[in-house]
């Protein structure tokens, strides 16, 4: 095997420029499956924490019949209307919190509501939270830009989006009065100062605006009742068993346990088309790196007609006249796809830490934040190399068992 990668090694440098035309090809390649795996995790990673932090937890506790009969996800997700409320969230809260694994429960109230600024008015999401208890998750997902995050303190502060602050004209101070529908269906006011704003996120959390709890319970006039509990565990991967044990636990108490993934419901689907988006990006890159493979090595077996003649007239076999051309494509893709693959780590690893900025609304809904963090690990940089490295091999096999086939006499004769 050391003599056929000697002999593919001299046929490479007999033709510089081919081969460093494919090799570069394969530089591209390589670098752009690790760079679009490692932005791909990254997204999926960041999309799933912000939704995780602000929305549903690792699982969410509602009342049965939560959802708006008619209502797409996309809808139910943009509204989070919280119509059925939760009359004794204390007895759940008491009952999830002593279980092991379970890391955080807290209280919620979500409904739409009119938040009015001087002469202006718009729709928008109210969260009611604990602050205490979500503090962190709101510097982490909603990241201050003036300001503060709620603090337990604040109870008639209020916590609202960068959007919302332009929308406005509001600063960190001035005062925003929210009207909301109450628990008996009828409406009730109440004034906030804004305590801070939060940076731009997706387009469904621009509309969201976080008060303390007991202030929610106050405007909605819903004594100690809530929406939802949602709530947080040790570790993400037991979401689905710990909802499934939650739901027997709570049998006939008329609530709904989920876990994030079902209950993400629109958030997961952006997740997933995003993930396939990249990867038919990685399956076009295969495609053309693969052509340019076949084409370079169709013109190898062109050009040495007489050379294969010769082997196979000496005594070559087929197979080794096979692995001879195999070995050429094995060394351009270990020599140039490993240094794409290279590359692409280390840009992923740099803008990992730098972030890739959102230069337009679309890109920021798109990334669920104004940046997005690439996410490397050492099985993309593997996979990325097997996968260039066997898309290689499997498009010159062809090239090479045509020129395994020819007749001596034949290739002899051949210009």
């Amino acid at each position: 095997m050391k003599g056929f990668f000697k002999i593919a090694l001299r046929n490479l440098a007999r033709h510089k420029r081919r081969a460093v035309l494919t090799g570069l090809g394969m530089v591209f390649g390589g670098f752009f499956l690790v760079f679009g795996e490692a932005c791909a995790n990254g997204l999926r990673t960041q999309m799933f924490n912000n939704m995780i932090a602000l929305d549903t937890g690792h699982l969410r506790i509602t009342a049965a019949g939560e959802e708006e009969q008619g209502a797409s996800d996309f809808d139910r997700v943009i509204r989070s209307p919280g119509k059925r409320w939760l009359a004794d969230p204390e007895r759940i809260v008491e009952a999830v919190s002593g279980l092991d694994g379970v890391s955080v429960v807290s209280r919620r109230i979500e409904s739409t509501c009119l938040f009015f600024a001087g002469p202006k008015m718009h729709e928008g999401t109210l969260t009611g939270i604990e602050p205490e208890k979500e503090a962190d998750l709101l510097l982490e997902a909603a990241r201050p830009v003036a300001g503060r995050p709620l603090q337990a303190g604040d109870f008639y502060g209020i916590y609202i989006s960068e959007a919302q602050a332009e929308r406005f004209e509001a600063a960190v101070g001035d005062s925003i009065t929210v009207s909301a529908q109450t628990a008996g269906g009828g409406m009730n006011t109440l004034d906030f100062l804004v305590v801070g704003i939060y940076a731009k996120n997706m387009p469904w959390h621009d509309n969201r605006a976080y008060i303390h709890l007991g202030s929610a319970q106050e405007l909605m006039l819903a004594g100690n009742s809530v929406t939802q509990i949602k709530v947080l565990l040790e570790k993400a991967e037991t979401a689905k068993a710990f909802a499934a044990r939650l739901r027997e636990t709570f049998g006939g108490w008329g609530l709904t346990v989920e876990d994030w993934k079902t209950a993400g419901g629109f958030y997961a689907g952006s997740v997933i088309a995003n993930t396939i988006t990249f990867n038919l990006i990685n399956l076009v890159l295969l495609i053309i790196i693969a052509a340019g493979v076949v084409n370079t090595m169709l013109t190898a077996v062109f050009e040495r007609f007489r050379e294969i003649g010769m082997m196979a007239a000496m005594g070559a076999k087929r197979r080794q006249i096979c692995l001879l051309f195999l070995a050429e494509a094995a060394l351009l893709s270990l020599c140039f796809g490993g240094l794409g693959v290279f590359f692409g780590s280390l840009v992923s690893l740099w803008l990992g830490k730098a972030g890739i900025p959102a230069f337009v609304d679309a890109a920021r809904y798109a990334f669920g934040g104004e940046r997005i963090y690439p996410l490397l690990t050492g099985g993309n940089i593997l996979a990325s190399f097997l996968v260039l490295f066997l898309a290689t091999l499997v498009s010159s096999y062809y090239p090479a068992r045509m020129a395994a086939r020819l007749q001596p006499a034949a290739a002899l004769r051949r210009k």
